[in-house]
């Protein structure tokens, strides 16, 4: 998805299985590493052209978003940014906010990576 939140909860939310394995084949064919932690990408442009277009006339949406990260002195988790809209810039705010918070930008891409996945958190993989 490339950042979480936004109109993905509608529509990967409401949608059910189909729409979450929809969507993270989407972001395979894209290539993952393009997508990650990009509030613009090919899947994101899809649902926002659906929320533009058979959403945003016809409901009254408005998205709470709040943006986590790590508290330096105890290690806590704690909310970094709290956001109110109805419309994509509130989206694009916390998205701007999470990169800084969450993200380790690196000067070129890793060669290979090894990632541990809690099998208490991931259940099944898709």
């Amino acid at each position: 998805m490339g950042m979480a939140n936004f109109n993905k909860n509608l529509f990967v939310g409401v949608g059910g299985v189909e729409a979450i394995n929809l969507s993270h084949f989407i972001g395979a064919v894209h290539g993952m590493e393009r997508m990650m932690g990009r509030a613009d990408n090919p899947l994101r442009r899809i649902l926002n052209y659906a929320s533009e277009h058979f959403l945003q006339t016809k409901l009254p949406l408005w998205y709470i978003l709040t943006v986590m990260g790590t508290n330096a002195s105890t290690g806590d988790m704690e909310i970094k940014g709290f956001y109110i809209g109805n419309d994509i810039q509130c989206y694009l705010t916390a998205c701007e906010l999470s990169l800084k918070v969450n993200f380790t930008m690196l000067n070129k891409p890793l060669g290979k990576v090894v990632v541990h996945l809690d099998e208490d958190e991931f259940h099944s993989t898709w």
